[in-house]
């Protein structure tokens, strides 16, 4: 059996991959075994998902998620897939953007200073 994973921007933060939602690139997913041994370390490139770990024997896989920056999970990061014989698990792992604050200056009010006041 295999497992599959695919990364992309949950943009509706839904947590579902709906039409016209992008596969987001670098997004490192691991996959271990039952003894959670890490089989292989994936990178996702937003371009090839979703990527299959195949060959697998009946059993219990994990998987977990590292976002890239700037983006928050939408789903857990950390999952149980099982596998069974000739079957594809399919794991779908929403992320959201959400870009970080930049510093900007904020204008501050400068003394006034009280000038010398006309005689009467």
């Amino acid at each position: 059996g295999s497992v599959c994973v695919t990364g992309f921007e949950d943009t509706n933060a839904n947590g579902r991959k709906d039409e016209g939602e992008p596969l987001v690139a670098g997004m490192t997913v691991s996959f271990s075994d039952s003894t959670m041994l890490e089989l292989e370390r994936y990178t996702t490139d937003g371009l090839s998902e979703p990527y299959c770990l195949g060959n697998l024997a009946e059993g219990t896989y994990y998987l977990k998620r590292s976002n890239p920056p700037g983006y928050l999970s939408t789903v857990p990061d950390d999952w149980a897939a099982a596998v069974v014989p000739g079957g594809r698990t399919m794991v779908e792992l929403g992320s959201r953007f959400v870009p970080t604050p930049t510093a900007t200056s904020t204008a501050r009010p400068s003394p006034t200073r009280a000038g010398p006041t006309a005689a009467r």
